[in-house]
């Protein structure tokens, strides 16, 4: 695929399961490109969820996504398959309510939470009129580091992405020891899961 603000701006996209402790990779989609069909009446980047977690359905685990997978459609599913979700989310979607996209006159560092049952949204200001969403099935509290001033839910989320950064370099560097002089591939990997 061609991703023109990465530095190598060709690459190999693997949809992926990583264990986010011991840094394995279980499992993984390569990315063939857009598809138009939905089976199941359910969203493409759900459907990836689903078929890669469908080994370990029912272990109590929790998958941490990007903000490509993340959604309430997601989160139900997993429920149902006995496992948690935390993701950032994107701005624009449906479920998000406008409020927590309002950012102007905030202070940095300013977190606010948005409660249903079973689900958190927080909406986190780390600098002023700049704020990231993060949704979360595993976290119910409101809990803040007070050294970091950072919730509960986005440490957590920083903590697992560790994980991805690990695999993505690495793979690159396995699969492409060095760089051609025509061109170069990377690999970009998109979720992983956390054992509780």
């Amino acid at each position: 695929m061609y991703l023109p603000a990465k530095p190598d701006k060709y690459g190999l996209k693997i949809i992926s399961i990583c264990d986010a402790q011991t840094f394995y990779f279980y499992g993984g989609i390569p990315y063939i490109g857009k598809e138009t069909r939905n089976r199941n009446d359910l969203f493409i980047p759900t459907q990836y969820v689903l078929n890669l977690m469908e080994p370990i359905m029912g272990t109590n685990r929790n998958v941490t996504t990007d903000n490509r997978f993340t959604s309430i459609e997601l989160a139900e599913q997993l429920r149902v398959k006995k496992l948690t979700l935390v993701g950032t989310t994107r701005k624009n979607k449906r479920e998000v309510p406008a409020h927590m996209l309002v950012v102007k006159n905030l202070p940095p560092m300013t977190t606010r939470f948005l409660h249903a049952p079973e689900m958190t949204l927080l909406s986190f200001s780390k600098t002023k009129n700049k704020n990231v969403l993060v949704f979360s099935t595993m976290h119910e509290t409101e809990t803040i580091n007070e050294i970091s001033k950072k919730p509960e839910q986005v440490e957590f989320y920083n903590k697992q992405k560790e994980v991805l950064m690990y695999l993505t370099n690495f793979a690159t560097n396995i699969l492409q020891p060095e760089k051609p002089t025509d061109g170069h591939y990377d690999i970009f990997m998109d979720f992983w899961m956390q054992p509780l």
